[in-house]
């Protein structure tokens, strides 16, 4: 791709980092992990463009892959990071792909060791992301967003990802009522709108009916864990959707949804 990331992706990370590799395109092996924020993943490329003599291996891989008429390609491997939590990723990622005895030495040309998962995209996959359409928060009338950042993990099924965004929530009754689409967000991104039919009380339900998520809790008065969630609600979502359901389904999935950062994992849309 183009050697830097969309306007609308640099500012969707902007106060993130993230983890990336540079991989040979001849053997689709990594040969650079690194970290960084904002267009750091293209910046060797551009580096090596400048540079004749004295390079180390990096650039020397770089310019080999483009005297042979191929392209580096570019991987983000892990993001939404502190500078601290991307230190850490990159310097397991080095460890695993340096490791003789388990067989995945890849010929890194990382000068020395680096210092959470959300999936692996290639460069163009990651710009796409963030380029989607952002609504606002006050657009999503009726909506409830939930933040599933600490659920979520790239390659999820589908009702994998519906068992996580449908419970276990702080949800009194009068909100409940008005809620007409549960909406699902990973990062700013749905990954799931779901139409509620019924929401239930975990400590009214069988243990089997419970989200996955929970059903490793004994359901015991004693249990301190499940005192902490007892009270709390999950829904079970609508198979079957008319023309009207199934046009707010789509009107939301795989958009953004812009909110300002918060604790609280639940949020209302219809409200700035």
């Amino acid at each position: 791709m183009k050697g830097n990331f969309s306007e609308a992706t640099i500012e969707a990370i902007k106060e993130e980092y993230y983890v990336y590799a540079l991989v040979d395109p001849r053997d689709n092996k990594p040969f650079y992990i690194g970290k960084g924020t904002g267009n750091r993943v293209f910046s060797h490329v551009a580096q090596a463009e400048k540079q004749n003599d004295n390079c180390t291996d990096k650039i020397n891989k770089i310019q080999e892959i483009r005297n042979a008429g191929e392209e580096v390609k570019h991987y983000i491997l892990h993001w939404g990071l502190t500078e601290e939590e991307a230190f850490a990723s990159e310097a397991a990622l080095i460890n695993l792909l340096t490791c003789n005895e388990i067989g995945l030495e890849c010929g890194l040309s990382n000068i020395q060791g680096g210092h959470n998962s959300s999936g692996c995209k290639t460069a163009e996959d990651f710009d796409e992301l963030y380029s989607k359409e952002n609504i606002e928060l006050a657009n999503c009338p009726g909506c409830l967003i939930i933040k599933v950042n600490k659920l979520y993990r790239s390659g999820m099924t589908e009702e994998e990802v519906y068992d996580i965004v449908r419970g276990v929530w702080r949800i009194d009754k009068k909100n409940r009522c008005d809620i007409k689409c549960v909406i699902g967000v990973y990062k700013g991104i749905v990954v799931g709108a779901y139409i509620p039919t019924e929401w239930k009380i975990v400590r009214d339900c069988k243990q089997e009916e419970w989200p996955e998520n929970i059903k490793n809790i004994k359901k015991d008065d004693q249990n301190k864990d499940y005192k902490r969630i007892s009270q709390r609600v999950f829904f079970t979502k609508k198979d079957i959707l008319d023309n009207e359901e199934k046009g707010l389904i789509e009107k939301y999935q795989n958009k953004i949804i812009k909110m300002t950062d918060s604790r609280n994992p639940i949020r209302y849309g219809g409200k700035k």
